[in-house]
């Protein structure tokens, strides 16, 4: 594939980046009741969201060359997953949340890792 230009590379990054940020967000948002009271059907919506993140990053990972970039934006997302993942198992808050948790966690260092394997191969 034919790889992208500087300028739509860095709004194409910004873009996926946010996005994922936003299912963060919307995670928090349907989590944030007293009782927590996450619904299967949210379960579900949040989950093909975070696949589609998943693919859409995935062929963006193969054809950027803002790896840098890529890394040290997908770090915050990785990061706010990692305290809602641990936040959920350490307090139990409800077994859809935690679930939605480590969903969001696991896709989210894939999508880490990508980038990292792609370094990794361009400098050999």
């Amino acid at each position: 594939m034919r790889k992208v230009n500087k300028a739509w590379d860095t709004i194409i990054c910004l873009g996926i980046n946010t996005f994922i940020l936003v299912l963060w967000g919307y995670k928090m948002l349907i989590a944030s009741d007293i009782p927590v009271e996450v619904p299967f059907n949210e379960v579900m919506v949040i989950s093909l969201l975070l696949i589609l993140f998943l693919i859409l990053y995935g062929v963006y990972a193969r054809n950027t060359n803002l790896l840098l970039i890529n890394s040290l934006l997908i770090l915050l997302p990785l990061l706010l997953w990692f305290i809602s993942m641990q936040q959920a198992l350490t307090y139990n808050y409800h077994k859809n949340d935690t679930l939605i948790s480590i969903i969001g966690l696991s896709i989210t260092m894939i999508a880490f890792m990508q980038i990292i394997c792609k370094k990794i191969r361009n400098r050999n």
